[in-house]
């Protein structure tokens, strides 16, 4: 009896963490097309940010790091981007988590001593999704902004604007 429990218990918690990835996995690509639809629609960069959020926090609970880091880079992008009132509008609608989150990603600040971490990272994901120009373009400017006056920032903002102009 205890054996089926703990069977029982095990299968739910990888049904669960399977779910989490998958309603991540489609938070994520929702805010991608959200993002990408920004650049025509100012008001899309909101929906991105909104989509991003839920799908950071849903990565972090599921361990899954490196969707985390993703989701914060385009967070980063996406607090940029966005003005005043773009922020306001998640208050007005009790949205306070994505604030939050958006504030806490522009105030992380990482080690001067990461910067070719964060630069190696930017390079793997450009490398692994070479058609996404604008998402390249994201993590690559997160680099450039975080490390400014370094050298690795001055090649990180060539190479986001680089695929500014691509996207």
């Amino acid at each position: 009896m205890r054996f089926f429990l703990a069977l029982v218990i095990v299968c739910l918690t990888l049904q669960f963490s399977h779910a989490f990835a998958e309603d991540a996995a489609q938070l994520l690509e929702k805010g991608i097309l959200a993002l990408k639809q920004s650049e025509s629609d100012a008001t899309k960069i909101v929906d991105a940010a909104r989509f991003f959020a839920r799908a950071s926090d849903l990565f972090v609970r599921a361990g899954d790091d490196a969707n985390a880091t993703e989701m914060n880079s385009y967070l980063y992008w996406c607090k940029k981007k966005m003005t005043l009132q773009d922020v306001e509008r998640f208050t007005e609608r009790g949205e306070a988590r994505v604030v939050e989150k958006l504030e806490a990603v522009e105030k992380l600040t990482p080690k001067a001593d990461e910067s070719q971490k964060w630069f190696e990272r930017a390079e793997k994901f450009a490398q692994a999704n070479p058609n996404e120009h604008l998402l390249i373009a994201a993590r690559y400017f997160e680099v450039a902004e975080r490390f400014i006056g370094t050298p690795l920032s001055l090649e990180a903002q060539r190479k986001s604007l680089d695929f500014q102009q691509r996207a």
